[in-house]
């Protein structure tokens, strides 16, 4: 793994674009050359993506236009932060990025940041973000279902103290919201980031952790209390053992 700042992709990006007539100049173009067929409109290179400039258009109109320049690309990640770095020679345009987060359960959220970075520095419009309903309301589900769970356990434990229907009520409350938000956690939210391992999520998502960790100790808390509220609602000749 190359670790690098955004002052050395800066360099990196400054050296492909003024590198003419420098002893530089025969190595850096060789890096360029195209290595193997892609698609119609973009190839490989070594290490880097090969594509026309299509955010020289509002919302990316007319991707295959032959006319439009041609740039190189390359990201990088880790669990916690991405880089990105985009020139095209032929202009002398190029844009670096860094973030200090990860993919998470979103996998076209930074797809859209930085193609919507390169729509800024051209000064056209980027496309409409359309995003799955699940990652749009994540962030309300992270901290919703937890503090949810936490409110209903409360009710939970003054339903015991009042009367055995209220109690059941309050069980099922809770249950059902803890319920709600491992499903969130250990189902729907890996499987929206493509089936990505459990500790990787987590790793690149903290809070997503975080919410699951805290939203799995109420479920359990939950139930612990359902029982503990069953035994003490039951009726006191059935608790008692028969004598003799």
């Amino acid at each position: 793994m190359i670790v690098s700042t955004a002052d050395d992709l800066t360099r990196v990006l400054q050296a492909h674009l003024s590198a003419q007539g420098t002893p530089l100049a025969a190595t850096l173009t060789a890096f360029r050359e195209p290595l193997a067929r892609q698609s119609e409109s973009a190839d490989s290179a070594s290490g880097w993506f090969i594509r026309r400039l299509w955010e020289l258009h509002d919302r990316n109109e007319d991707p295959d236009n032959s006319g439009l320049p041609r740039c190189l690309e390359h990201d990088g990640s880790t669990d916690r932060s991405r880089s990105y770095l985009l020139f095209c020679p032929a202009t002398g345009f190029g844009v670096v990025a860094l973030a200090n987060s990860g993919e998470g359960p979103d996998p076209v959220l930074w797809w859209h940041f930085r193609s919507g970075l390169v729509h800024a520095a051209l000064g056209t419009q980027p496309l409409d973000a359309t995003r799955p309903l699940l990652t749009r309301v994540a962030p309300t589900l992270l901290v919703g279902l937890p503090l949810l769970q936490l409110a209903a356990l409360v009710a939970q434990l003054f339903a015991i103290r009042a009367s055995r229907r209220r109690a059941g009520i309050g069980a099922a409350a809770a249950l059902l919201l803890g319920a709600a938000a491992a499903c969130f956690g250990y189902v729907l939210a890996p499987a929206q980031a493509a089936g990505l391992p459990l500790h990787q999520l987590w790793s690149a998502a903290p809070d997503l952790g975080v919410s699951t960790v805290l939203s799995t100790l109420l479920l359990v808390c939950s139930g612990a209390v359902a029982l503990h509220g069953f035994h003490v609602a039951r009726p006191a000749s059935r608790r008692q053992r028969p004598s003799g």
